[in-house]
């Protein structure tokens, strides 16, 4: 019996990292709305912290084998979502510094 119920208390210490991630995810895609980075590196970040929060509610709603697949389809997108946000905002980053290495040297 203590076995488990160390188990359930790191499944929900990850499970509460994850919705905290999903949260700040969506944060940050609101920041990243700016003139550096794109429409699109947003909506990403955004489309990933929806994702992420929709699969932990759904895995904690449901028993149901079909709402536990469309949960790990969940996980899946907002990895996919996020994979996009991180090449996006690293794109962004890149011709950032090749502005500012073009417009006045190098700045450190």
């Amino acid at each position: 019996m203590g076995q488990n119920t160390e188990l359930e208390a790191r499944d929900s210490h990850w499970q509460g990292l994850y919705r905290l991630g999903g949260v700040a995810a969506l944060m940050i895609a609101v920041l990243l709305r700016s003139e550096v980075f794109s429409l699109a590196t947003a909506y990403a970040g955004i489309l990933a912290g929806a994702a992420g929060i929709g699969a932990v509610v759904l895995e904690h709603v449901s028993t149901v084998d079909a709402v536990l697949a469309l949960a790990i389809a969940l996980y899946f997108a907002a990895i996919v979502f996020l994979f996009i946000r991180v090449v996006l905002g690293g794109r962004g980053l890149y011709q950032l510094g090749i502005m500012r290495a073009t417009a006045g040297g190098l700045v450190m």
